[in-house]
């Protein structure tokens, strides 16, 4: 790209929306399934498996997660993420000129690939697995939504500098 005079402020505003969408997506986790192992557990096996295991822990009345339900929520997902990654990461890579940025650029962009791809389906192991998952479920959150903030930062640091 030779002359970034439009391209700067559009990768921005980018950035800045793909960024509000992270925040937001973190905002609406907090809210609906928590970080607590607990929160996580009741999110998906319901209330009344939840009390059995973590008896001082609240009752939000909350019903099991259908396999069906399940589905649906994953289908939607696996492509919003797909998309979402695929678009972060060809654009990082394409700005990352040297060999040094082109092995950033990798290292990141299969890294936020495999979060993804964990994110989408460790609710399927908190609902079929042991119940040491729900404290793993977060982690998994956690680690997509930093490893796309960084692809986020690493853009905008490649984007907006002067060659």
């Amino acid at each position: 790209m030779r002359n970034h005079a439009f391209f700067k402020p559009v990768l921005a505003m980018f950035c800045f929306l793909q960024l509000l969408q992270f925040v937001s997506g973190a905002w609406l986790y907090a809210l609906k399934i928590g970080f607590v192992a607990s929160d996580t557990l009741e999110y998906y096996v319901g209330s009344e498996e939840m009390i059995k295991i973590y008896p001082d822990r609240p009752d939000r009345f909350m019903p099991q997660k259908t396999l069906g339900g399940m589905l649906k929520m994953s289908v939607g997902h696996t492509l919003a993420f797909g998309l979402l990654c695929f678009m972060l990461t060809h654009l990082l890579r394409s700005l990352a000129k040297n060999s040094g940025r082109m092995r950033m650029a990798d290292n990141l962009s299969f890294l936020f690939f495999g979060f993804a791809l964990l994110d989408v389906f460790s609710g399927y192991a908190v609902r079929y697995g042991p119940v040491w998952t729900a404290a793993v479920r977060s982690s998994v959150f956690i680690g997509f939504e930093l490893s796309g903030l960084s692809v986020i930062g690493a853009l905008m640091y490649l984007g907006i500098r002067d060659d």
